[in-house]
């Protein structure tokens, strides 16, 4: 779990660096929750069923990378405030969605 803070803080730190314009904060924030979220599931926490831990991390790492390129993208382009928010808001409640449903699975 610290080397998932530890990358986060520092994707977030490098893209509140990269950014232009007057998002650089909410992009620093962003960038930290989203990857911070995703990187907890795939690598800082341990599950009891092999299958839940396989499909979890993959879904993790997934949304992970899709995170990153669209919090690249938002960096480099100066968009709009609530198209990034609206953006990486579903990209959030829609891992933990698919997340939540692999978790509670019955096999």
């Amino acid at each position: 779990m610290i080397a998932a803070i530890g990358l986060s803080a520092l994707i977030a730190y490098g893209l509140f660096a990269l950014a232009k314009g007057g998002n650089k904060e909410l992009i620093g924030i962003g960038t930290g929750v989203m990857s911070l979220v995703t990187l907890i599931t795939a690598i800082g926490v341990s599950y009891k069923n092999g299958r839940t831990a396989t499909n979890v991390r993959t879904v993790g790492m997934l949304f992970f990378t899709i995170g990153i390129v669209s919090n690249i993208a938002f960096s480099l382009w100066n968009l709009p405030r609530p198209a990034y928010i609206v953006t990486n808001g579903m990209l959030i409640l829609l891992f933990l969605l698919i997340a939540n449903f692999i978790a509670k699975a019955k096999y």
